[in-house]
Parts: structure tokens; C-alpha cells; sequence
């Protein structure tokens, strides 16, 4: 059995039930409910096979309250449904044609009897480019002139007639060939009779990309922002049979949009622009949606503008970067908007001032109104939502999923970052995320558990479209001891215009269960260049940092007995031939500590920091070796480097050379603690690095592949959707972890996590392998898998055959001097040791 948890709350907005009890958010392939009061998922909705894009839950009276939990839900899977929400039950599934990107049901329909029910679709078009009638014939009047040279040449050469002699003769084809072509999305705005099930003919309008649709409170409006225009459709009535019959305006901002909203009256729209600019449009449609009889008496003059059907206009100016999210009080006298600043405006529309919440460490997403009208919620980018009251501006409480990864600068892309590390052996995992903090969440309970921040720090807003780079603080690496006594961050400040930069290596010590960490040793600038790995010793508190200065360092915790206190020092530094260190790792026993120095890996005494020997691979001039992990309990360690040919390493550190090998693109590499296994995330598509090129794209698609340290062919496969970009980590197989997932045995676990923040826990040791995820989407069939990964990694280097090994292993176990090499070779008595006794076990001495 698997467990699943984890979502992207933020990725698409909310909608709470009617009484404000519930809220349900879009997770990926499925729809969470989560209770209010805790914060919990009470429930899941699960059918969709692509991504749920929205939600429309329905708002029915008082009396009929078995539809007050029924709720409308889109998706890219080109169906809406409709399900009881409380129950977790699918009620209507409605096939549209195209994936939904938008919907919105004004006074939504509960029932398919309902005759009053329609829905606006914003879907996914796609572009075709489709060749004409003319360049057809201009292709078969150019085919048929090489078949006529072809047949020339034929004849002077004394080829053989076609049909037994006979001549061929070419017919001329007039049929119209029409040839289309794939080449991605364009937007259209469709109108679908929810009773019929069918969608009305015609489009509401094209849109260069799929936008999202809003529609107003009481239902009377919907409307969108396309890049330069507002549309605004006045919702038909059910009998309307051609998408031309919706009355429909459209407003002209200055600048390109982001967002709009109406008013709860219905009397105003809003739009905000990319400049942060808010424009307010008052009366809009009185020439297009009402009679003669209703205008009579109004003057024109004084208008917005003349293209605009509205009475005024008023502009708001507070934001210097883009507005993401707009929305209305309950009566409509204040305007809310949040933006990159992570600042919440609330703007008084008659007197244009503000109130502000500032200082909420992330930029907005969406705001939704609650059914309390004091209460709003805030959906964030680091995957928060936060409950607001505006009365008193202060949060209510806060719903936390896993953050989103660190964002490092392009200029750091060669940085291999920490992406998830096992905090403790119960199930909680530290993951480094924005603004300098780490996030333990706890997998067992899908639940948040708390967060560090590393060093204090205000956001900073970025923008890529403007020159922005991206976070100029990240926290790149983080290691526990294996207790989790101790826990060592490293975070990097980018330099700006070559001033500011440089790597800090901090050492923490276990706090209170409130407070998980307290800062214990800083150490400004370790080395002379950025941090590049760091890895913990499996025993003694002993930790190795990398550099890009060409050295890696030891940094030991000793004891004050003057003061009785622990301190933090560096007790010994390394370089070889002046190489960059870029991975490091203990063995299981702590008696090898291996160092990545660009395309080398050499291999030292981490107690007398003493140099035993370098491994090199053949052919490798131009790799950089990334990761390192030892395998406990058996001779062999795994390399993945990267480059123009990346390549999945196994050495036999018996023989001190390479075991078997891929070339394929490493994401993240884990070892089993128990020892006998390793599992890889493999990209799909090799990543080739070209100077003063492009790079290869790569789709979102991985593999998980399971391994014996033996053995080249994988014993498991696993395909994941949106995998690139992922990690995976084993976790101990303790009580907890095998209640969480209904399992017995005493094998490790294995976690993947996906860039949309979902993960599964499994036993990939089990013959039963995960069925295919509603989040994540597992191929579970292993032998289509493995011919998948045959067809990707189709050749291996193996140095010796496996069947070669254990015969010398069965040899030398068999002779006097087995037991005297059976140790790592790192620690064998040298040659001129035991050179003399070897060499007289083979004489036999003479009977005197």
C-alpha cells in the first residue's frame, strides 16, 4: 500500500462550502476539502485524470440543502464534473471536447433538470497550422518531377520495368489535401447548456492564451482580461442557440492586464495592469446591456472613453510590480489587492486611501471572500493559505503545505542544492525553501510541523521580465547528524555587480520541540569561493564542506573544559591538483570519506586526512562528477556526473575500478540504510551543455529506477509524470512508518517527491508496486517500464562480469590469507607487510 500527500495549494484559486465550514482547494489531479477550524483534509475528490483547473461549489437556498454540498469542478482532462463534496461521491461527469483551463457557472446548477444552468468555458484551442490546397499541388507536381528523373535514369542504366513491364502511369489527384501540424494552445471562450450537455455554437471570443474567467456574486455578469481588453458578457438565458446572441462589451485599459473583479453590486469592474496599476470602470454596459428607458436622461459627456461602455473611470497607483489578485468587500466600499510586494492593500473607493498589511514574506496569488464577510483568505506562492480578518488585520490561522524548492539565480545553475533531507527517523523531512528558511514537515501526517528561518530577512520582490535574476539569499545545503542533535545549514548570497557575495556555514543544536534549532557556530566565509557540498559524518560529529576555491574542509565539534561547552572548529583542509570539489560523502562506517574534484573522485582518511587513492573514469575529460553515495554494507559506490555526457557510475572499491555504468542524466541519487539497494531519478532526456549555445529541453517526465549495487538492470522502474525537478529519499522502516502505510515488513521505504510538492511512500521491495497516483502519475506496470528505460540507457559498461566476482570472492574466502584482505582496501597493511608471508603460503618448505 502507498501513501499519498502533499499539494500546491495556490496553484488555482478556492472556494469555500456555504456555511464557510469547508474549503476546497485544487491538488493536482484531485480536489482536497479541508476543515476550516483545523486545517485538515476531512476528504478527497478523486476521478479527474489531468489537473482540476477550478471549482464552482453550488449556492442553493436554505431549503434545499442536499445540493448546499454539491460542487462544479474543471479540469484538463477535457470533463467537468459534479460531486457531493461531503460524501466524496461523483455525481455527473459532462465530456466538453477541450481541456478547461477556466470556469465559472453563474447561479450555479445543482441538478441536469435544471434548465436554468449554463457555464462559461475558457479552453485550451488547439493551434494548427494547416497547409493549403496550392502547396499541395506544388508538392505533387515536385514529387512527380523526381519520379519522372528517377525513371530517366532508369532507362539509361537498364533498370527493370515495374509490373512486370508494364509502364506505370501517374494520375493527376485534385482532391484537396489539408495537413495540420501541432504547434501548442490559443484561448477560446465557449458557452455550454449544462441540461443538454452540450456547448452552444460559435465562440464568445479568441484569446491568444487560455485566460481565466470571474463572474460576478449575484451572476448577472461574467468577464475576463485578455492582455489589452476586459470583456464583460451579460449572462444569456437558457434558450440562447448561437454564441453571437450574448450581449457582450469590452474595455480598453492603458496597459497590458493581470486580474479583474466585480463588485458585489454589480456597478463596478476592476482590472489591474503589469505596472501595478488599478483602473475601476463605474456603470459599465448601460449602451449595450440595458434599453433606452433605463439611459434616458443620462448625458454621455463625461464618459471613460468613447470605445468604453461606462459612465466613469478611476485609477489606483500603489504597486510598483504587477497586481495578482483583486477582490470586493461584501459591500463593495473597499478593494483589496496583493501583489509581488508581498503587501496587502485595502483601497476606500471614495477617498482612494489605504490600509496596508505588509511584510508577509511571499507574493500573492489569490484572495477569496469567505461567506463571513470580515474574513478573506490569502492563497500564496509559498504554498500557504492564510485567513485574514480584515476588521482586525490579522491572521486567523494559516494552512501550510510543503514550500516550493529554493530558486537559484542563473547564474548558480550548476549549484546542486539540497532538495529534501531526513530530519528524523518518525517521518519528518527538512526542505530548504525561499527566504532563507527550512521547512520540517512531516510526511506520515501530511501535515506542516515547523520552520526555521536561517537568517533574518526581509522579501524581496523579483521579476524576471524586468532583469531580476532571482532570490540573492538562498539556503543551498542542509545535513543532520543522525540523531538529529545537530543540524548544519549553508546559505548563499549571490554578490551583486561583484560586491556582497559569499557562502555561511552555520552549525545548530537542538532547541525546544516549539522551537526546533538554535543557531550555535557561524562561520562567515568557510572558504574562498561558494559552498558547493556538504555531507555529515554517520558516527561522530565531524562535517566536510566543498568549495569552489579548490579545497574541502573538516570541521570538528570539540570540547571547552574550561567553560564545559562545545565548539565548532576546523580541523584539517584538502585540495587535490587544484581541482574543484563539488560532492562529497561518508561511508556507512565513517572510515572513507569521498571527495568529487571536477572529473576525479579521490577517496581520503577523514580521521588523519591522509590521501588513500583516485578514481578516475575512463573517457571523462570534460564531466564533472556531481553526486557521491557509499552503499552500506557492500563494497560499491555510485558517482553521477554531469556534462556533455552525463553518466551513472557504480565502483567496486574492492578492485578500485568501475563496476557497470550509464550514460544517462542524474536528478537525485539515495541509498538504502539498510544496505543492498540504491534508487536513481532519471531524467527522460539527456541534458547536453553546449558553450555558447542553447541547451536540450527536457519534458517533465522521470524514472525511478531501483538498483542492486551488482547488477546493471534495474529491479524496478517506475515512471512519473512531472518527476523532473523531484527528489527521493529512503526512509527507515520504524513503526511509524509502516503504520502510515499498512505495512509489516522490515525493508526502508522509499519517498518521492514531485515539483508540484506532491509525494507517494511506498515499499518498492514489495511485489505489489503502486498503482498509478491520482497526484502523481506511476506507471505500475514494471516490464513496460523496463522496456521504456532499455530504449533510453540501452548499453552498459561493466569492467568485470558479475559471475567473475563471485568467483573470486568464493576463491580468496577459500585461502589462508582470505580473512587478512577481508577489510576496505583504504585500511590493508601494505605490501612489504605482508608481502614475505603471502609469498611463503604458496612454497611448501622442505622436510628436514
Amino acid at each position: 500500500m502507498a501513501l499519498r500527500g502533499g499539494s500546491f495549494f495556490a496553484d488555482k484559486q478556492p472556494s469555500f462550502s456555504c456555511d464557510g465550514r469547508f474549503l476546497l482547494v485544487c491538488t493536482g489531479c484531485t480536489v482536497s476539502v479541508l476543515s476550516v477550524a483545523t486545517g485538515l483534509r476531512v476528504a478527497e475528490l478523486q476521478g479527474h485524470t489531468d489537473r482540476v483547473t477550478s471549482i464552482v461549489v453550488v449556492k442553493g437556498l436554505e431549503e434545499a440543502k442536499s445540493v448546499l454540498t454539491h460542487a462544479w469542478t474543471s479540469s484538463w482532462d477535457k470533463t467537468i464534473r459534479l460531486w457531493n463534496f461531503t460524501t466524496a461521491t461523483q455525481i455527473t461527469v459532462i465530456d466538453v471536447g477541450y481541456k478547461v483551463v477556466s470556469m465559472v457557472i453563474p447561479g450555479a446548477s445543482s441538478t441536469l433538470s435544471d434548465d436554468k444552468g449554463v457555464a462559461f468555458l475558457s479552453v485550451a484551442w488547439d493551434k494548427e497550422v494547416i497547409t493549403s490546397n496550392v502547396q499541395a499541388e506544388q508538392e505533387q507536381e515536385s514529387e512527380s518531377d523526381e519520379e519522372e528523373s528517377e525513371s530517366d535514369d532508369k532507362e539509361e542504366s537498364g533498370g527493370e520495368e515495374k509490373m512486370g513491364g508494364e509502364a506505370e502511369t501517374k494520375i493527376p489527384d485534385t482532391t484537396v489535401i489539408r495537413k495540420t501540424e501541432f504547434r501548442g494552445y490559443t484561448g477560446r471562450v465557449l458557452l455550454l447548456h449544462i441540461a443538454s450537455q452540450k456547448t452552444v455554437e460559435g465562440h464568445l471570443a479568441k484569446t491568444s492564451l487560455p485566460r481565466v474567467l470571474v463572474a460576478s456574486r449575484k451572476g448577472s455578469f461574467v468577464g475576463m482580461a485578455d492582455s489589452a481588453k476586459v470583456w464583460v458578457w451579460k449572462v444569456p438565458a437558457p434558450s440562447v442557440g448561437y454564441c453571437s446572441e450574448v450581449q457582450a462589451t469590452v474595455l480598453h485599459p492603458w496597459q497590458p492586464l493581470t486580474v479583474m473583479a466585480f463588485d458585489p453590486t454589480e456597478t463596478l469592474v476592476a482590472a489591474a495592469d503589469r505596472r501595478g496599476l488599478i483602473t475601476v470602470w463605474k456603470n459599465v454596459g448601460e449602451r449595450t446591456f440595458y434599453s433606452s428607458d433605463y439611459r434616458r436622461g443620462k448625458s454621455d459627456s463625461g464618459r471613460a472613453d468613447a470605445n468604453d461602455d461606462a459612465e466613469s473611470r478611476t485609477t489606483y497607483h500603489w504597486h510598483h510590480k504587477e497586481v495578482a489578485c483583486l477582490s470586493f468587500t461584501a459591500d463593495g466600499s473597499y478593494l483589496l489587492s496583493g501583489g509581488r510586494e508581498a503587501v496587502f492593500v485595502m483601497w476606500h473607493l471614495e477617498t482612494g486611501n489605504q490600509r496596508f498589511l505588509p511584510r508577509l514574506g511571499t507574493p500573492f496569488r489569490y484572495i477569496t471572500s469567505a461567506p463571513d464577510p470580515s474574513v478573506f483568505v490569502l492563497s500564496m506562492a509559498d504554498n500557504s493559505l492564510r485567513f485574514l480578518n480584515i476588521g482586525s488585520m490579522r491572521m486567523d490561522r494559516v494552512i501550510f503545505g510543503i514550500k516550493p524548492y529554493v530558486t537559484c539565480p542563473d547564474t548558480l545553475e550548476w549549484l546542486n542544492v539540497t532538495k529534501v533531507a531526513l530530519h528524523h527517523v518518525h517521518g519528518t523531512v527538512a526542505v530548504p525553501t525561499a527566504n532563507l528558511i527550512v521547512q520540517f514537515y512531516d510526511v506520515l501526517l501530511d501535515k506542516h510541523a515547523n520552520q526555521i528561518q536561517v537568517s533574518p530577512r526581509n522579501f524581496v520582490s523579483f521579476d524576471h521580465s524586468r532583469g531580476d535574476f532571482g532570490q540573492s539569499t538562498v539556503v543551498t545545503h542542509v545535513a543532520f547528524s543522525v540523531d538529529a542533535s545537530v543540524m548544519v545549514t549553508v546559505d548563499l548570497r549571490v554578490a551583486e555587480a561583484g560586491v556582497g557575495g559569499g557562502s555561511f556555514l552555520k552549525f545548530w543544536t537542538k532547541s525546544s520541540e516549539h522551537i526546533p534549532y538554535t543557531l550555535h557556530t557561524s562561520v562567515d566565509s568557510p572558504h574562498g569561493g561558494e559552498v558547493l557540498a556538504l555531507a555529515y559524518h554517520p558516527s561522530k560529529n565531524i562535517a566536510v564542506t566543498c568549495s569552489r576555491a579548490n579545497d574541502f574542509k573538516l570541521w570538528v565539534q570539540t570540547k571547552n573544559e574550561s567553560k564545559d561547552t562545545h565548539n565548532w572548529r576546523c580541523s584539517a583542509t584538502g585540495s587535490y591538483k587544484q581541482k574543484r570539489m563539488h560532492a562529497a560523502a561518508f561511508s556507512h562506517d565513517g572510515t572513507l570519506l569521498a571527495v568529487a574534484a571536477e572529473e576525479l573522485i579521490t577517496l581520503w582518511n577523514p580521521l588523519s586526512n591522509t590521501l588513500v587513492c583516485v578514481l578516475s573514469i575512463p573517457g571523462a575529460f570534460h564531466e564533472v562528477v556531481g553526486m557521491l553515495s557509499f552503499v552500506p554494507k557492500c563494497p560499491y559506490l555510485i558517482s553521477a556526473s554531469f556534462g556533455k555526457q552525463p553518466q551513472l557510475t557504480v565502483w567496486n572499491l574492492s578492485t578500485l575500478s568501475v563496476w557497470w555504468s550509464y550514460q544517462v542524466e542524474v536528478e537525485g541519487i539515495t541509498v538504502d540504510p539498510n544496505g543492498g539497494h540504491f534508487a536513481v531519478l532519471a531524467s527522460s532526456h539527456t541534458k547536453r551543455y553546449h558553450k555558447g549555445g542553447a541547451e536540450v529541453k527536457r519534458n517533465g517526465t522521470a524514472q525511478v529506477c531501483l538498483f542492486k549495487p551488482e547488477s546493471p538492470l534495474p529491479t524496478s522502474v517506475w515512471n512519473f509524470k512531472d518527476g523532473i525537478g523531484g527528489a527521493l529519499l529512503f526512509l527507515p522502516p520504524t513503526e511509524e512508518v509502516n503504520k502510515a502505510i499498512n505495512a509489516s515488513s522490515s525493508e526502508s521505504k522509499l519517498l518521492i517527491l514531485n515539483k508540484h510538492r506532491e509525494y507517494v511512500i511506498f515499499d518498492p521491495y514489495s511485489e505489489s508496486n503502486p498503482k498509478p497516483a491520482s497526484k502523481i502519475a506511476a506507471n505500475a506496470a514494471i516490464e513496460d517500464a523496463l522496456d521504456t528505460f532499455n530504449a533510453m540507457y540501452l548499453t552498459t559498461n561493466t569492467s568485470k562480469p558479475i559471475a567473475q566476482h563471485d568467483q573470486l570472492s568464493k576463491i580468496t574466502s577459500t585461502q589462508p590469507w582470505g580473512d587478512l584482505l577481508n577489510a576496505p582496501s583504504h585500511v590493508l597493511p601494505s605490501l612489504t607487510d605482508i608481502g614475505q608471508q603471502i609469498l611463503e603460503s604458496f612454497l611448501q618448505k622442505k622436510a628436514q
